[in-house]
């Protein structure tokens, strides 16, 4: 699966300013980059009276706004998609995904910490580094690795070390015994997808290597 590094923190603390400063960053070094924002005050990004909205309250379950230069996809669920649901379904073709919010899943994360030392939002497990504007001198040796908040370039540099340089899994597909090429597009579809589904199914704890087998019956 893509890679996801969710950044969280307290309310105003800077989120959506330091994931600008890491797109930034992490653009000038040649990577493709998702983000998700979470929301748990719901949203609307269609306005009433509008054809996408009429299309949405006709009854269309997913709506599709394109134009020369951008694609728009909004879709009703009857739930809230897991952080893994939404990446399974909706991103391709980029290197790592940046998440605002999303602090109850278990990925890795960047916390923010401003002014006083606070107790931490994030199972430490979980924490790639806290970024702050405290003396990081300040830190202990027990506490998760604490970088300033204005030095995205030092946090990039962790983030391709810790994450980025991880093998990339390799995806096959073949059939009838013949190997079938994967663009870069469909290579990462095609592990998302099996990733995801995989990750739903009970008995299954982080494999390391996944075969699936379909043999279609030939009809008369």
């Amino acid at each position: 699966m893509i890679p996801i590094i969710s950044v969280v923190g307290r309310s105003d603390s800077g989120k959506t300013t330091l994931i600008e400063k890491l797109l930034a960053e992490l653009a000038s070094r040649g990577y493709n980059v998702g983000t998700v924002k979470h929301d748990v005050h719901g949203f609307d990004i269609d306005k009433p009276g509008k054809d996408s909205w009429r299309h949405s309250q006709a009854g269309s379950r997913l709506v599709a706004i394109s134009s020369p230069d951008k694609v728009a996809v909004y879709e009703k669920v009857a739930r809230e998609l897991s952080l893994d649901e939404i990446v399974t379904r909706y991103f391709y073709d980029v290197d790592l995904i940046l998440t605002e919010g999303f602090k109850r899943e278990a990925k890795l994360k960047i916390e923010i910490m401003r002014g006083s030392k606070q107790e931490l939002l994030s199972p430490r497990a979980q924490i790639l580094f806290v970024a702050s504007d405290i003396d990081v001198t300040d830190a202990k040796s027990d506490e998760p690795n604490i970088i300033d908040l204005n030095d995205p370039k030092k946090m990039v540099d962790i983030i391709e070390d810790k994450v980025l340089s991880r093998d990339i899994p390799q995806v096959s597909l073949y059939a009838d015994g013949k190997k079938i090429p994967l663009n870069k597009i469909m290579k990462p579809m095609v592990l998302n997808t099996f990733l995801g589904l995989i990750a739903s199914l009970k008995g299954v704890d982080d494999p390391q290597d996944i075969s699936l087998r379909i043999h279609r019956r030939r009809q008369n």
